[in-house]
């Protein structure tokens, strides 16, 4: 949707563009683009809806072979989401975090505590991640 409506500001065909570095780009002329910003303020002035669908099939764990005791036998994945309410002082660009809501699908928590503390940790961790790596 972003792409079609960037597609008419830009006059080109939505198959030759997309999204790079927060740019709706044409695609082998970098030079030709318009922000992203831009192209959703577009949207939003149009009525245009916009939101994203994913899914994911984790990959088939096989027999492992005994001989060696190797295999990929129990894979792990967290399905969740996370939300992080933030203040952003526009003048020094410090970011305060002020509310973070998680929801995971744990099934049956068999130590509901060790859960949550691994929901915080999952919390601190991307928080780290996001405000002071690189």
């Amino acid at each position: 949707r972003i792409l079609n409506k960037a597609a008419e500001v830009l006059n080109v065909n939505p198959d030759k563009l997309d999204i790079v570095s927060e740019k709706v780009v044409v695609k082998y002329d970098e030079s030709e683009y318009l922000p992203l910003k831009e192209a959703i303020q577009a949207c939003n002035a149009a009525g245009i809806e916009l939101y994203s669908e994913a899914q994911f099939n984790a990959p088939f764990t096989g027999i492992p072979d005994l001989t060696n005791m190797k295999g990929m036998t129990f894979p792990d994945f967290a399905f969740g989401a996370q939300a992080a309410e933030v203040a952003v002082d526009t003048e020094t660009g410090q970011v305060k975090v002020l509310k973070i809501v998680s929801c995971y699908d744990v099934g049956k928590a068999l130590n509901p505590a060790c859960v949550e503390g691994q929901m915080e940790g999952g919390s601190i961790q991307g928080i780290g991640y996001a405000l002071s790596e690189d």
